[in-house]
């Protein structure tokens, strides 16, 4: 028999649990939400999601996939759509009652960049835009060849392109649990040649009275501007010094300085700059004038405390036997700091006010003992040093009155000071600056103190009894002041948790949240922060749990690279003895091998050395440490920054001939991301310039090509890869065969009289050796005899000759030089008088 118990009266909704609650799902999965009210009469259950970003709501509405069960709300095949913050509504005749709850869907992030690859004139806008999906999205950055622009935008526009803008692109997402990357690549579209320097002056010894004449010729597009500069200093027009510049019609620029009756003193290293919006190049060279020596003015020179001084001394004259620097009359160096060179350049290495700030002279001296000297002001500027200050080492209880003071003891007037704010709780915008507002006042004491004062914040901590293993332990986030609503999140160690792994969050009310863990375990170990958050700002309280069983450990903040020793200690701090200690490796094993050094210092202390770590030690250490009544297990993760690895370079082992196309792929097969791949020639780094392609298909793959060799292309081709662990190159040699061309010769347009010497040179101007040089006459060899006499001045000189001239003589004389590569030829006829 069933009996049914009515109440006695009416009874208004109630909610069992928390009246915000969180669930987090993954997608294409089903799942429930819960609103268990009750009531009588028998209420109705309604529910409503908040139009995201406002307070507003609208009905669920429900359907094949959302379905409504009594007061529970079934979800089937979850999508990222589905996320956002719902709220139950039970209501009778008595009352009602509402319960939140917030939804997160996850769903894999994947990330994609439109366009991939994108050609822009310079100087016109770019756009790139990053279309991602997934959730939750935490974060969005960017990067440019591996280096990242503090951009937070899913579009990335850049307003005018540059030379420097064009390189890869990348755009990370990110949430607690993973990220995605993309990759695109902006390339320049026209034509920019960096500036190139195509002729330029000599150095030169003269003697003072007549002009000089220098000659500068740059080409570039767009069309390079040229400048001159004497010992550093920029050259204008005056009396005697003349620039004069003009362009060719075939784009270069030519460019002169016109020294009118050049004395001792203009003698110096003189250089011409060409630039352009898209590059610098740049030649120097000496002209020396005969005189007595000279020193030229030196403009005093600011440098900041710890960066090299380097200064080269501005000596005129010729011949100077000796250039050295004085200070306080002693001769440098005088320390290990100091370093000078014959040339009169003098180094300075980490300079400092104390030591290093004073007067230099620079005395230049010839063979005949007469001098000219020059000082130097040498001014060292501080940079400003802070105090290190704090809040104190007292406990702060709530509407205590907390300050701090930043000193500036060291740097040179005039400082200004000003105070950031990074919260615990990562936020796109970062750190962010500090007024006086908001319960914050900062004031300016005196020049080198500013003090700042805030409001305090409400304690709290796991309390003061010991915590081991399998305790229970719990922590209530207070909130008395503020305005609603407030967002209460927790932290571990810099990283929103969730109730999840043990950890049970409840919120009891708005101004209340509760921390708690069943059974503790090592993990739990850390910093625990509760940050509050309404409309006007945030405040945060951190208190650590540490568990007592295994000490945490970890390798360090510092990175760690190839090569590097690193070296942890697993102790012990609580349990009976005997403690069994031993470690493993991703879940394996670990004994001392593979350069792992395991070493038992104490009964209760286990020491892990990797004297050379390699790319192979990656992974997670993980120290156990057990006795008969249970065990413990801190885990730590160590990186390894991993150099690049490259695969040879080489232009293959066929012959190479003028024109031919060639290319080299340079492939980095390991090493870590980022990876910047670039390539130089003869030392040189080189982009797409002189015919000479360089193309990056992938991350680890760079391309260069040249699509027509011509025989300045010979020489060493290197290519560098590095990332944050170093920097590997390969070299391949590019040798280009190149045909011989001889240069043009004749006998002369008069008629030779018989009797008379002639002689003429076949003259090889370029062309790889060996070469086979053979005259013919009339197409037929030519012999050493018959008056006739050949011979030969180097690998790419003949001379033919004859002594007496004969009419028999008279015809055509061709000159053949042959290599491996071609051959080439030139003919000159010979007339004599006399010859019928």
């Amino acid at each position: 028999m069933l009996i049914k118990i009515k109440p006695v009266g009416s009874v208004a909704p109630k909610i069992s649990g928390d009246r915000l609650q969180e669930m987090r799902v993954t997608s294409a999965q089903d799942f429930a939400i819960l609103c268990l009210g009750q009531a009588y009469p028998t209420p109705a259950f309604r529910w409503y999601k908040y139009i995201e970003g406002t307070q507003q709501k609208k009905a669920v509405v429900l359907d094949d996939r959302v379905k409504q069960v009594s007061g529970t709300l079934i979800i089937k095949d979850a999508v990222v759509d589905d996320s956002g913050k719902y709220l139950c509504v039970v209501n009778n005749s008595v009352g009602g009652e509402s319960v939140e709850t917030v939804l997160t869907v996850t769903a894999p992030l994947a990330a994609k960049i439109e366009p991939r690859t994108q050609t822009v004139d310079f100087g016109r806008p770019a756009v790139f835009t990053c279309k991602f999906s997934g959730n939750p999205i935490k974060t969005v950055s960017w990067m440019k060849d591996g280096k990242s622009l503090g951009h937070s935008d899913a579009v990335l526009r850049i307003e005018s392109v540059k030379k420097e803008d064009k390189g890869m692109y990348q755009c990370f997402i990110r949430n607690d649990q993973e990220s995605a990357q993309a990759s695109a690549e902006l390339k320049l579209g026209g034509r920019f040649d960096p500036p190139i320097i195509r002729e330029a002056f000599p150095e030169e010894t003269r003697h003072p009275g007549p002009s000089v004449f220098l000659k500068c010729v740059a080409g570039g597009n767009p069309t390079p501007e040229i400048s001159w500069e004497l010992d550093g200093k920029k050259i204008t027009n005056s009396e005697r010094y003349q620039v004069g510049q003009y362009v060719t019609v075939n784009g270069d620029v030519v460019s002169h300085l016109n020294i009118t009756s050049i004395h001792s003193n203009d003698g110096g290293l003189y250089k011409c700059m060409a630039s352009s919006k898209v590059g610098v190049a740049e030649h120097s060279a000496k002209l020396n004038v005969y005189g007595l020596p000279y020193v030229r003015t030196m403009e005093k020179k600011a440098i900041v405390a710890g960066e090299t001084l380097i200064v080269t001394c501005p000596v005129a004259g010729y011949p100077i036997e000796s250039i050295v620097w004085e200070r306080d009359n002693r001769q440098l160096p005088i320390n290990r700091k100091q370093k000078v060179f014959p040339n009169g350049t003098l180094i300075i290495e980490n300079v400092e006010r104390n030591s290093d700030q004073a007067t230099y002279t620079c005395v230049a001296k010839n063979s005949e003992g007469y001098t000219a000297r020059g000082t130097l002001e040498v001014q060292v500027m501080v940079l400003p040093q802070i105090v290190p200050f704090g809040f104190g080492e007292d406990q702060i209880n709530q509407f205590d009155m907390v300050s701090t003071m930043c000193t500036v003891n060291k740097g040179d007037m005039p400082i200004e000071i000003a105070w950031e704010f990074t919260p615990t709780f990562p936020s796109p915008g970062g750190a962010r600056k500090l007024y006086t507002n908001d319960g914050i006042l900062i004031s300016r004491t005196s020049t080198r103190i500013s003090t700042l004062s805030i409001d305090s914040i409400v304690p709290f901590d796991f309390g003061e009894d010991a915590v081991f293993a399998m305790d229970m332990v719990s922590a209530t986030c207070t909130v008395n002041k503020g305005d609603l609503p407030i967002d209460i999140v927790w932290l571990l160690n810099g990283h929103k948790i969730y109730s999840n792994d043990g950890i049970l969050i409840s919120r009891p009310s708005p101004r209340l949240s509760t921390l708690s863990i069943e059974s503790v375990r090592d993990r739990h170990s850390g910093n625990y922060s509760c940050i509050a958050m309404n409309y006007a700002g945030s405040m945060e309280h951190v208190t650590p749990l540490l568990v007592n069983g295994i000490v945490p450990f970890d390798f360090g903040s510092e990175e760690i690279f190839s090569l590097d020793t690193v070296s942890v200690s697993c102790t012990v701090s609580k349990g009976d003895s005997p403690v069994d200690i031993r470690w493993q490796f991703n879940g394996n094993h670990l004994t001392t091998n593979n350069g792992v050094l395991i070493s038992r210092q104490t009964q209760r202390t286990s020491f892990l050395t990797i004297e050379s770590v390699r790319d192979r030690h990656t992974g997670n250490y993980s120290c156990i440490a057990e006795n008969p009544a249970g065990l413990a297990v801190h885990t730590a993760s160590l990186f390894v920054n991993v150099l690049p690895h490259m695969l040879p370079v080489e232009f293959g082992s066929d012959i190479i001939f003028l024109n031919d196309m060639v290319t080299s792929s340079c492939t980095v097969n390991k090493g870590d991301f980022p990876i910047d791949i670039f390539w130089r020639f003869n030392g040189r780094r080189i982009a797409s310039e002189d015919g000479i392609t360089v193309s990056r298909t992938n991350q680890r793959m760079s391309v260069l090509t040249i699509e027509a060799v011509r025989d300045q292309h010979s020489g060493n081709y290197t290519c560098v890869a590095q990332n944050r662990a170093g920097q590997v190159q390969q070299t391949a040699l590019l040798q280009v065969n190149v045909g011989p061309s001889v240069f043009p010769f004749d006998f002369g347009e008069e008629p030779v009289d018989m009797m008379n010497t002639v002689s003429i040179n076949c003259v090889v101007s370029k062309g790889d050796t060996p070469i086979m040089i053979e005259w013919l006459f009339n197409d037929n060899r030519v012999t050493t005899n018959d008056g006739i006499n050949i011979m030969k001045s180097g690998q790419k000189i003949s001379i033919l000759s004859i002594e007496s001239v004969q009419s028999r003589h008279a015809g055509n004389y061709t000159c053949v030089a042959r290599n491996n590569a071609g051959e080439s030829q030139h003919t000159s006829e010979l007339k004599v008088i006399g010859n019928v």
